[in-house]
């Protein structure tokens, strides 16, 4: 199984280019120092013990591009960990080793991102411990290898682990059901005590890590400020068109609504102070989930459709009542259990509007290994291989049908990237002559992120200390290592300053057609009613202006 796992990530290296979503590009930069110039353990979405294993590799060997060859390696021993428990059951895993092991790793090392490397983690080390307690192993080194694996994915990303766990909990349903001899008990018990015990330590592990952020009190101010800007911006934020007169008395106009909500303008911490913030989720309280039909059901099938985990899910699925070795009403027990608690989590999920391909990935992930580990377990085969290679090859078409455009393009985001050295390279050759100009500050558009501000430097690439430190990003919302930009650079605020700054500029695409229009509007209504831009350099789409005063009328 070791060689399997090896050949299949080396095909897939062949095949495809490894990306990333901005959210690990942006943890790469504050790990790597790449904004202040000094490595961190502490980040914006990963606990601070991750962050040290970062940072002390990177202090060690500092050529290595330890965030990416830190996750490669998690994720290879988990599918290495995943392959050794279904082998202890058959000894040729041909469904899980030529359809899935190929899928998993294309998800997992080619559109690559610390959620799914967490979740992933997560799931090998819950299946050994399931194996475990179904074999009644008293091996504690074992035992505890497996909680210290799925304890390093809870450090990665939290909270995967309360919903890889409620896929997991279909495990104690068909315990339950399905074991007839007097094993049922014990087995029951060993789960619920597991269980408890990951939960408990989990939460020790989250504690004891939130205590060393709280030291910050630069991160103690992110959370509290994020907090307030997540409520708004990820959730639910007042319409303006519909509370006007509410807006207009907390001094919020029009154009700082668009600011804000289109635009991801932040950093002004003058104006979007937290007090503003929480007024405007005052004007019209969150709306309650009225009707669990519409909210959840009403989408289910269009999202699973577009969901790639799903069609591998259902392809064991189907090829599970397929085989022979299990009763039909066991077999019903297993699926239904393992696909109502998936849609349990998808349900969830829903119903708080956080729907993420990702995260909604390691659910289905896990229910697929669920399934397959009982395919296993009780020594299933299928007697009508030409009926399940139908079932394979119909629904694989299905999927290559589905989703050929994202799997071809080379972008995490599907973008219509056709070689992403290439964007990369080119990007790179405009962001080094604003990197190496340090006596400005370039203050980007946010909807540059995932085709220029992120794409510079490819997951195999170390970036640079300190490359960033002149490239602000209007979204980054008191994160430390994006404030140390201004703090170097001595600006209280950049909008306050712009106008006439010999040190200011402002970058967009001729894709962001309007973003600097709203800029200007914003400096105008609360700096500088004479500020009006203009371009002042062009390299290729990118554009550079800076704010000249036409009245005089600067606010001191």
């Amino acid at each position: 199984m070791l060689i399997i796992n090896v050949v299949v990530l080396g095909v897939v290296l062949l095949l495809f280019e490894p990306t990333i979503k901005s959210d690990d590009y942006d943890l790469s930069m504050v790990l790597y120092g790449a904004l202040n110039g000094e490595y961190s353990s502490i980040t914006m979405y990963c606990l601070p013990s991750f962050g040290a294993i970062i940072k002390s590799l990177l202090i060690i060997i500092p050529e290595i591009p330890w965030y990416a060859v830190v996750n490669y390696i998690f994720i290879f021993l988990s599918l290495f960990f995943i392959s050794i428990v279904f082998c202890r059951y058959k000894n040729r895993c041909l469904l899980f080793e030529i359809v899935l092991l190929p899928f998993f790793a294309y998800e997992l090392y080619i559109r690559m991102t610390f959620t799914k490397t967490a979740g992933i983690i997560i799931i090998s080390g819950l299946l050994v411990l399931l194996y475990l307690i179904d074999c009644s192993s008293k091996n504690k080194a074992i035992w505890g290898c497996s909680i210290a694996w799925i304890l390093m994915g809870i450090s990665i990303r939290s909270t995967m682990l309360n919903l890889i766990l409620e896929v997991f909990i279909s495990a104690f349903i068909i315990s339950f059901f399905v074991v007839k001899n007097e094993r049922k008990k014990i087995i029951i018990i060993k789960f619920i005590i597991t269980v408890l015990a990951l939960l408990f330590l989990g939460k020790i592990l989250f504690n004891v890590n939130s205590d060393i952020k709280n030291n910050y009190d630069e991160w103690v101010t992110y959370s509290q400020y994020n907090n307030a800007r997540a409520r708004l911006q990820d959730y639910y934020m007042p319409e303006y068109d519909d509370f006007e007169e509410s807006y207009k008395e907390i001094g919020v106009s029009k154009n700082d609504y668009i600011a804000f909500k289109t635009w991801g303008l932040y950093i002004d911490y003058d104006f979007f102070t937290i007090e503003r913030l929480n007024a405007i989720a005052s004007i019209d309280e969150m709306p309650a989930k009225s009707n669990l039909f519409d909210t959840v059901m009403k989408n289910l099938f269009s999202y699973y459709f577009s969901e790639t985990g799903f069609y591998f899910l259902l392809l064991v699925m189907m090829l599970f009542f397929c085989a022979n070795g299990v009763s039909t009403i066991d077999k019903s027990i297993i699926v239904v259990s393992v696909g109502g608690c998936s849609f349990l989590a998808y349900a969830y999920m829903s119903y708080l509007g956080r729907l993420q391909h990702h995260v909604d990935l390691s659910i289905m992930i896990a229910a697929t290994v669920l399934v397959m580990y009982y395919y296993y377990k009780y020594d299933c085969s299928i007697k009508n291989k030409r009926q399940a290679l139908l079932v394979v090859v119909i629904i694989i078409t299905v999927f290559l049908c589905r989703f050929n455009t994202s799997i071809s393009k080379a972008s995490y985001y599907a973008n219509d990237v056709e070689n992403q050295k290439k964007l990369y390279d080119d990007n790179k050759k405009i962001m080094d002559l604003l990197s190496n100009d340090k006596e400005h500050v370039y203050v980007f558009c946010p909807h540059t992120t995932n085709f220029f501000y992120d794409c510079i430097f490819e997951p195999f690439e170390v970036i640079p200390k300190g490359y960033y430190s002149n490239l602000e990003m209007t979204n980054r919302y008191r994160i430390p290592s994006w404030d140390s930009i201004a703090i170097d650079y001595g600006i209280d605020n950049y909008f306050k300053e712009a106008t006439d700054s010999a040190e200011i500029l402002f970058v967009d695409s001729d894709i962001n057609n309007g973003w600097i229009d709203v800029v200007q509007t914003f400096i105008n209504e609360h700096y500088c009613s004479g500020a009006e831009y203009e371009l002042v350099n062009k390299y290729g789409t990118i554009n550079i202006y800076r704010f000249i005063d036409k009245s005089g009328d600067i606010e001191n």
